[in-house]
């Protein structure tokens, strides 16, 4: 068996990040912001002199994410077709996405979150435990079924999805995937 080589990329600077004050979660329609554009050309930079050439790329189907993967290709001189897959997606939040954050993370709610840990989950969310069960699914079936035949994979995803997916492997809790820096 050959050495298998996976990067995984946190997607640039998006309309989100600008906004840390709202909580964001999916919300798959926001765009890089200018500087996102530039951090993706820069990391492009970088990818064509340091890593290998992908053999597949991968990305959530977010518009941050493909237009990421898209930039820094195009800036490595990489052509490569962009497999988007649903099961790459950033931590739902549900009925708290697009609220104040100040609102949504009252009292109660971080008390909640203290004693569910890794299963905590807003109404209609997702917990991180199943956040990184759902990447851990993703890198298990496309090892079984192409990953372990190619040399590097690019996959282009979220911070917190990238974090849980590591602590899943890994172990940690709450608290070590929350505070891990992508």
């Amino acid at each position: 068996m050959s050495e298998v080589t996976v990067h995984f990329i946190r997607h640039a600077e998006s309309e989100a990040n600008l906004r840390p004050h709202i909580v964001s979660g999916r919300s798959n329609e926001t765009p890089l912001t200018k500087h996102g554009v530039w951090q993706a050309m820069r990391l492009g930079r970088y990818i064509g002199g340091h890593l290998g050439r992908p053999d597949v790329v991968y990305a959530s189907p977010a518009v941050r994410t493909i237009e990421t993967a898209r930039v820094s290709l195009n800036a490595a001189g990489i052509a490569r077709h962009i497999v988007v897959d649903d099961r790459l997606q950033e931590l739902y939040q549900g009925e708290a996405e697009g609220k104040p954050r100040k609102e949504v993370y009252d009292a109660e709610v971080m008390r909640r979150i203290e004693l569910e840990g890794l299963d905590f989950k807003h109404q209609g969310g997702q917990s991180l435990r199943e956040l990184g069960a759902q990447a851990l699914g993703w890198l298990d079936d496309e090892y079984e079924q192409k990953l372990h035949s190619f040399g590097h994979t690019y996959v282009y995803g979220h911070g917190m999805s990238i974090r849980s997916l590591v602590g899943a492997i890994e172990g940690w809790d709450h608290m070590q995937i929350f505070k891990a820096s992508t």
